[in-house]
């Protein structure tokens, strides 16, 4: 680890890590190996920190009339909505970044076009607990999920924003 590079949150499962419900993980050679010269990561499972065993039921978000949960896609009562949305809170380690790359689509972990769902259809409207809650405590934290990247231009504007936030916190 490179002490004078910016520190970069990043979902675990796109750094190869074994954490999704399925035992496997989303290893995104853009996040690791064009990115990995420019900034340390540090990886973070939201789903696994709170307890969540590998593999696992999936979890989605759900659309009820007392609100949005993230629910069990098999067991309703499996309800981790209020975990999720608690576990930010509790990482002081989110103090000393300045990014975050969330995986796409994700209901603990996506930044937008989450699906959720209501009724009989899901659309493509939510946002992940975990990444909601982030995104509301530093609002102006450079945030990016592994698709945007693929955007050469996204990216290149991604780490001019990851560098300036950086340089004006520490």
């Amino acid at each position: 680890m490179n002490s004078t590079l910016a520190v970069i949150g990043v979902s675990s499962c796109l750094l190869g890590l074994p954490v999704r419900y399925d035992g496997k993980h989303k290893r995104h050679e853009i996040v690791l190996n064009l990115l990995n010269e420019k900034f340390n990561y540090q990886a973070f499972c939201p789903e696994t920190e709170i307890g969540l065993g590998v593999p696992r039921e999936p979890i989605h978000l759900l659309m009820t009339k007392s609100g949005l949960r993230c629910v069990g896609t098999q067991t309703s009562t499996l309800d981790v909505t209020e975990p999720l949305t608690e576990i930010a809170s509790q990482q002081t380690w989110l103090e000393s970044l300045s990014g975050y790359i969330f995986k796409a689509r994700s209901p603990s972990c996506g930044i937008h076009n989450v699906p959720v769902v209501s009724g009989n259809r899901a659309n493509k409207s939510g946002q992940g607990l975990f990444a909601a809650q982030i995104r509301k405590r530093y609002p102006n934290l450079p945030v990016s999920d592994e698709q945007q990247l693929e955007n050469l231009e996204f990216r290149r504007r991604f780490i001019t924003q990851v560098e300036a936030y950086h340089q004006r916190h520490f």
